[in-house]
């Protein structure tokens, strides 16, 4: 009779009949590191488990960019006492749907699978959208969870965002010019620099040139982010740092940061070290500072896989936050380098996946 019982509950829950439930246990996922043309496993596992004898889920994901894999689909021990049904309603959807003999009270994997990513597969763009449609226990009463989606971690095959050579910091000012005799179609940087020019987000460091592997200054990547954000006019006159002059080309975007809550200065505070080279942990604090300001970001406690085995503390969540959003995709499977020198292709890359592909919020 149980065997029946959850070979029935298999099927409503392939049909949608569940209850509704609130956020308790969490079914996160991670996925490993791809490069186009590369197969990616992605898993899923159920955490914080208050005892589970039924679930479903529904996956979506971009057909165009992944493709699962038919030997793909495989529980782990936790959740091999049970009986599993799957169900594509279509092309880049996958229902599951599993019903064990008792409650399950221990965390454990959910489902492995396995998928091949596309051969034109731009950086991070693999996201599987996961969705609970019923988690119960043995006697069918609604077990509290809550869902996240994954990002698949996508390598590009041109080193992505290496760190750059140094050498001595260009200064932005001088007239832009439509085409850079310096950047590389096939490079990962291309269509950030040129969209960034199109903006005046930069205007090149000589007529034709746009320097991409010279390191930015920290004034560099504050006016382009000022820019980016449509060249705002600072409410204060005040200056808070002795190293900022007047009638320095980023003079309004540095107190325009001050005033956003994107830049505290160094040091004491008295002052911002203008020339000095951004580091990559730098940049994505101002970025995320900025969406900080327009409400936006983690709100209370979140929960989030990253690879990055490097991360400073004070930018933890910044790094997160673009890590999940796509901005960053860091220089190796478990590395971010935070405290390499950021390199003006890179900035204006960061800047391009978070203003012109990436939802802010």
């Amino acid at each position: 009779m149980k065997r029946l019982t959850s070979v029935l509950l298999i099927l409503l829950l392939l049909a949608g009949a569940v209850p509704a439930f609130a956020a308790d246990a969490v079914i996160s996922g991670q996925a490993g590191n791809a490069s186009p043309g590369e197969t990616v496993t992605v898993t899923l596992d159920l955490t914080g488990n208050p005892g589970v004898a039924a679930w479903s889920l529904t996956l979506e994901w971009d057909a165009d960019v992944l493709r699962l894999e038919e030997q793909g689909l495989a529980l782990s021990d936790t959740f091999s006492n049970g009986f599993l049904a799957s169900n594509s309603d279509a092309e880049g959807q996958l229902r599951l749907a599993w019903a064990g003999l008792s409650d399950v009270t221990g965390d454990g994997t959910l489902v492995t699978l396995t998928f091949r990513v596309a051969e034109d597969a731009e950086a991070n763009s693999g996201i599987v959208k996961v969705s609970a449609g019923g988690v119960s226990n043995e006697n069918g009463q609604a077990v509290a969870v809550s869902t996240e989606q994954v990002r698949v971690p996508i390598r590009q095959t041109d080193g992505g965002e290496a760190r750059p050579a140094e050498p001595e910091t260009p200064k932005e000012d001088t007239p832009m010019t439509p085409m850079f005799t310096d950047l590389s179609a096939e490079a990962y940087y291309y269509k950030a620099a040129l969209w960034a020019a199109e903006q005046g987000i930069t205007t090149g460091t000589a007529p034709g040139v746009f320097s991409p592997d010279a390191p930015c200054s920290r004034a560099q990547a504050v006016t382009f982010l000022w820019r980016a954000e449509g060249c705002p006019e600072p409410a204060a006159a005040e200056n808070p740092f002795t190293d900022v002059s007047a009638d320095a080309y980023y003079y309004k975007a540095v107190l325009w940061a001050v005033e956003r809550g994107i830049t505290k200065g160094t040091g004491d505070g008295s002052t911002f070290r203008p020339e000095e080279p951004c580091t990559r942990a730098q940049i994505v604090t101002f970025l995320y500072r900025n969406v900080q300001a327009e409400g936006g970001g983690f709100q209370g406690a979140w929960m989030f896989y990253i690879p990055f085995r490097d991360l400073p503390d004070w930018a933890f969540e910044s790094i997160a936050w673009c890590y999940m959003k796509g901005i960053t995709t860091g220089t190796g499977e478990t590395t971010f380098s935070p405290d390499a020198v950021c390199s003006r292709g890179q900035i204006v890359t960061f800047l391009y996946r978070a203003f012109a592909e990436t939802e802010i919020g």
